[in-house]
């Protein structure tokens, strides 16, 4: 009688409460374990009834001033030359931060290193006889006039610096360091020059030659530019490069090519009234050069090997303009959209190039199939004439060639053909190189100390090809290990799969069928296409498991880097020429202008990724106090002990990168129910903690008159300031004085109280000044943390403040996407937000302090506002409001990058397509069945837009989307299910080495016959904590698996050296609080938590339902809370569902 029995014990617990704790006292005491148990199935009870009341293990700690000192030092290092500086490798020519560099000098005194390295290059880099590469090419990268020594060796003469003295520097990497020193490798290294990697240079004289002039003389033109070009008043252009896709046609083999093949592959657009000069400066790079066309020409026919076939048509040269404009070329559009209409700057230290927002432009586009891709900001897909109508009604139209014989970009020499410019002599593509893949190859190609690569349509060009690869490699490499599914999915019936889709749609999905099985392995392939919607839902997936284990997150935190007014990024994309690049600059006098560095940026968006990635890398290493070789925050980082991050990187309307991330803390509560039980002194740290790390407010007071010296009155806000405004609309009032009577803004406060304080303590900054303040890439010394904060350091944090993290108060485009709480018409970050005396804690809710005037600056973390320069955002997400953030967060950061039409509809298309090309017959299934799913993946990912600085920062991380600081490890909670629903389940088949025999491998059957030693340990811990190895060759202590594992003699269990994440693949755990779903909850919750060896292990006994098998499991402590983060999910659900109505 278990019911009656629980009565009982409640009843004596509460009778005779001091006899119930002695027995309990002498239980322990006498039977431990059993008690042991018997306490943690009764924690389990109250999980599966959501009756936890186990006090939280909170410990808030807030950061002190020594933590804020030892991250600013640490940054200020890591921004400067030696964390951002660069230099070149000799060996691979590539440009290499100065923490990877090693240098060797040889001067007139000992030199054994620099010899030894001298003697190490003439072993394992000189070309061996069976290379003919042209002498001109060998001439490009011969240094013997340096050192005889190094005569026929392949090296860069970048990567060496003569001194005034004489001495010579050698500059090497390490990687090239650590091959070159490997006397086991007898080869090169294998991204050096001498390994393949030459590619040359075109001659000094020809590289002025226009985008026009090249598209003349290459043999395979794969995209069509249109460059969109506007002028102003403000005398300054703002040009919009769009890239479509264009498979080719067979290779050139008459050139020049026909001119108006040139004007279909590249046009450009004059959008509005431009000045002479300006028009004069755009029309530039349509230019043809009669001269200049037959000298390319000349040198490709005399160098490059793939040019050997082809025949000089002089008629076609004679033809060209001698110095002209085509004007065809140029299409001069009305443009009538104001500049008020189409944005606003995001602060005012931004150049007006950011104004012009395309997208504006193409909202409402009709979509086909041509895909638009932009070097400096995301837009809707249109084809070309539909463009040109959007912006001024243009008629022309722009032709698409199209032709049944493509070329093939996986094939070397055709990318050879198509990247003619990059590759001059014909040398130099990944795919001649023996040991290295397209993705290494051309991620080291982008990082050439020449920057051949880093323009933004051969950024676009090289991600579009690798993106494409790595979806195709896994279609045939998942058939292959699937083989049996070819069958079902080409036996897919166009009714079939609508109705699956249907069901999709609606949630209502059988788990069954072959439409199922065709549709998983279109999602998984499409998951492995480098920037699909698909792979962030992924990412988002382990996102979610991240709050499984931890809770949760804590913190929220948005990083935007300058990158446009960066002057390290300026330096990176003006170092063509190997120079040493040094990022540190204090002479204002020569500061770069706004319209250098963006121009700059604009031709070399590879330079914004690598500067992003590094900034960020900075950021979790010092800012975070993370060390990513172990894993672990063991060292107090700006907000305390970090437990866990999850950071994703998307790109704003213009195509800037900014970082999205989430942030665990030690101490901080992991669920709503933890922060509802803290006392007063726990949430008093807490808003200790918000006070000190996050402000609202510049630290200079605004709240006083200027003239009256009293304080100012809040005046009531009216709603119209939260909408966005157009034309002569006027800045709100904010605050009055009541005496003088004066009116003031926002504006007008920050300005005045900035100003009158920079007069008074005689700290007056000229504009050149501030200039190098927000843009120089290491942080002014006058803002190191002290104890009070110095007067120089108020007003530059104030300055800084106003310039990069000041709310607009007209209000942009994406300030009235319509929201959970906003209309569509008012301000979704709910701006202007009015004064708060203190900062609260309101039901989870954080209220931070804010003084009056700082009705628009966003919150802020003063030491990041100091360090970064740029705008940020930071949010505390604790309790029921916390786990809505959470909610909603986890879901923004991972958000598909575009909306599309009507999958469904697409997919049927591509199905439809496929089925009547394809002669889908049983003895060419594998083949029909990849093209079936490529098909599919390749319409779905079709629509995709990227701007280029986000396909350098894939190509830079290898593919690589998000900063997570965990490794994870795949848990099959699906497979696991169905086993014990009975249902059918994709197994892997493995060929036994020694029988031949093809084996079952499944984790099922690697955990249920773990080895002995592990018996108590669940699913969750085993995928945590221990993995699967072979055998052969393993060193250290291999656990061995039970004897009816087939994989026993060549497999084995081993230890982790630090515990993985789960990756838990399969259904989510309904909602407990759903007696409908009680069923499934368990199951899922004692396949992941009950330790098993058979299903017959979880299968209820004695009439038992499945709940109150879970609920009278004996289990571990830790479990309870396992299942009670996974319930956030729905927390978070519920409060943003009452948060809508």
């Amino acid at each position: 009688n278990p019911v009656t029995h629980r009565e009982n014990v409640a009843r004596n617990r509460i009778n005779n409460p001091e006899t119930h704790r002695e027995n309990v006292a002498r239980n322990q005491r006498v039977n431990p374990e059993p008690h042991r148990r018997a306490v943690a199935a009764d924690r389990m009870r109250r999980v599966a009834e959501g009756n936890v009341t186990d006090p939280p293990p909170v410990t808030v700690t807030v950061p002190t001033l020594e933590d804020r000192t030892r991250v600013w030092d640490k940054m200020t290092r890591s921004l400067g030359d030696d964390g951002m500086g660069q230099r070149t490798c000799c060996v691979c020519d590539e440009s290499v931060f100065l923490d990877s560099i090693h240098e060797m000098l040889r001067t007139g005194n000992d030199n054994s290193e620099y010899d030894r390295m001298i003697g190490l290059f003439q072993k394992k880099l000189t070309p061996g006889s069976s290379t003919n590469y042209p002498a001109a090419l060998i001439n490009l990268y011969s240094v013997d006039y340096l050192d005889s020594r190094l005569k026929d060796v392949l090296l860069s003469p970048r990567g060496f610096k003569v001194d005034q003295d004489g001495s010579v520097r050698l500059r090497i990497c390490s990687t090239c360091l650590n091959s070159i020193k490997n006397a086991v490798i007898k080869k090169p290294p294998k991204l050096s020059i001498a390994n393949g990697f030459l590619l040359g240079k075109v001659p000094a004289a020809l590289a002025d030659a226009t985008d026009a002039e090249w598209n003349l003389v290459v043999r395979a033109t794969p995209t069509c530019k249109t460059v969109v070009v506007r002028g102003g008043a403000n005398k300054m252009m703002q040009s919009h490069v769009l890239v479509w896709g264009q498979p080719d046609t067979p290779a050139a083999i008459q050139l020049p090519r026909v001119l108006q093949d040139s004007v279909s592959a590249f046009r450009v657009i004059l959008a509005g009234a431009l000045t002479s000069v300006q028009r004069l400066l755009a029309m530039k790079r349509c230019t043809i050069r009669r001269d200049k066309v037959n000298a390319l020409l000349t040198f490709l026919l005399a160098n490059n090997r793939l040019y050997g076939d082809v025949e000089r048509i002089q008629g076609r040269l004679d033809e060209l303009p001698a110095d002209d404009i085509p004007s065809s070329m140029i299409s001069s559009v009305v443009d009538e959209t104001t500049e008020m209409e189409l944005g606003e700057p995001t602060s005012s230290h931004t150049r007006p190039a950011d104004i012009v927002n395309v997208a504006d432009l193409e909202e409402g586009v009709e979509r086909t199939d041509a895909s638009i891709f932009s070097s400096n900001q995301v837009t809707q897909s249109a084809t070309q004439a539909q463009m040109l109508q959007r912006m001024g009604g243009c008629d022309d139209e722009l032709v698409l060639r199209r032709s049944s014989h493509l070329l093939s970009d996986w094939n070397s020499e055709t990318r050879m053909l198509m990247f003619a410019k990059q590759f001059p002599f014909g040398y130099g593509d990944p795919g001649d190189i023996a040991g290295v893949g397209n993705v290494e190859g051309f991620r080291h190609l982008l990082r050439l100390s020449t920057q051949q690569f880093s323009d933004s349509e051969s950024v676009l060009r090289v991600f579009d090809i690798l993106s494409r690869e790595q979806a195709l490699s896994n279609t045939s490499l998942r058939l292959r290990k699937f083989p049996g599914v070819c069958a079902n999915i080409n036996s897919v019936t166009r009714d079939e799969l609508k109705e699956f889709l249907d069901k999709s749609r609606n949630e209502t999905v059988n788990n069954s069928g072959n439409a199922r099985s065709l549709m998983t392995h279109v999602k998984i392939v499409s998951g492995t296409k480098w920037g699909s919607d698909e792979q962030r839902t992924q990412e988002r997936r382990k996102l979610y498991n991240l709050i499984t284990k931890f809770g949760n997150p804590h913190l929220f935190l948005t990083v935007a880097p300058n990158e446009m007014g960066s002057l390290a990024v300026f330096r990176y994309a003006e170092a063509s020429n190997g120079k040493d690049i040094s990022v540190q600059f204090n002479d204002t006098d020569d500061f770069p202008t706004p319209a250098d560095r963006f121009a700059a940026l604009g031709k070399n968006p590879h330079a914004a990724a690598k500067y992003f990635d590094r900034l960020v890398t900075h950021f979790i290493r010092n800012v975070l106090g993370w060390n990513s070789a172990n894993e672990s925050g063991n060292e107090r980082g700006l907000f305390g002990h970090t437990k866990a991050f999850f950071a994703v990187p998307e790109t704003a309307g213009r195509g800037a990168l900014h970082l999205h991330s989430l942030i665990w803390i030690h101490g901080f509560p992991a669920t709503s129910q933890q922060f509802k039980d803290l006392d007063s002194d726990s949430k008093g740290k807490l808003i200790e903690f918000a006070d000190t790390v996050i402000k609202t407010s510049i630290p200079i007071d605004t709240s006083k008159c200027h003239n009256c010296a009293v304080s100012l009155e809040p005046v009531a806000i009216p709603v119209s300031a939260s909408k966005r405004s157009f034309g002569n609309s006027s800045e709100p009032v904010v605050a009055s004085c009541t005496v003088c009577g004066n009116k003031f803004t926002a504006s007008e406060l920050l300005s005045i109280a900035i100003t009158r304080r920079s007069v008074e303590e005689s700290i007056q900054l000229t504009d050149g000044e501030v200039q190098v303040i927000l843009n120089n890439s290491t942080p002014p010394q006058q803002c190191r943390p002290t104890e009070s904060g110095t007067m120089a350091s108020q007003i530059i944090s104030s300055i800084i403040a106003q310039r990069v993290n000041l709310h607009d108060w007209r209000h942009r485009a994406s300030c009235t996407k319509k929201s959970a709480i906003t209309s569509g018409s008012q301000c979704r970050f709910q701006f202007p937000r009015g004064p708060v005396e203190i900062t609260t804690f309101e039901d989870g809710q954080v209220e931070h302090a804010r003084v009056i005037g700082n009705e628009y600056i966003n919150s802020y973390v003063p030491v990041l506002l100091e360090l970064l320069r740029c705008n940020h955002d930071c949010r505390i997400l604790i309790g029921a409001a916390g786990s809505l953030l959470a909610f909603y967060v986890v879901k923004y950061v991972t958000k598909s990058q575009q909306s599309v039409e009507s999958q469904t509809a697409m997919i049927l298309a591509a199905f439809d397509r496929k089925k009547a090309l394809e002669d889908l017959n049983t003895s060419r299934s594998h083949a029909a069945a990849a093209k079936l799913i490529n098909s599919i993946v390749y319409t779905i990912s079709s629509k995709q837009e990227i701007s280029a600085p986000l396909a350098a920062f894939f190509i830079e991380r290898k593919g690589q989307l998000t900063y997570v600081s965990h490794r994870f490890s795949t848990l099959l909670l699906s497979q696991a299910y169905a086993i014990l629903q009975k249902e059918e389940y994709e197994t892997l088949l493995e060929r036994d080495r020694q029988t031949g025999e093809y084996l079952s491998v499944s984790q099922w059957e690697d955990y249920c016959n773990r080895p002995d030693g592990l018996d108590n340990v669940s699913l969750y811990e085993f995928v945590e904590q221990y993995e699967k190895v072979s055998i052969a060759g393993k060193t250290g202590e291999v656990l061995k698996f039970r004897i009816l594992h087939l994989q026993r003699l060549t497999h084995g269990v081993v230890k982790r050296k630090t515990n993985v994440i789960p990756d838990i693949i399969g259904p989510r755990l309904p909602d407990r609080r759903n007696e409908l779903e009680h069923d499934k909850y368990a199951q899922l919750a004692l396949i992941l938590t009950k330790p098993f060896r058979s299903s017959h292990d979880l299968i209820p006994s004695n009439g038992q339902s499945w709940w109150d098998t879970m609920s009278s499991w004996h289990g571990a402590d830790s479990i309870p809370l396992l299942l009670e983060h996974m319930q956030q999910y729905y927390i978070g659900q519920e409060e943003a569902n009452n948060n809508a109505c």
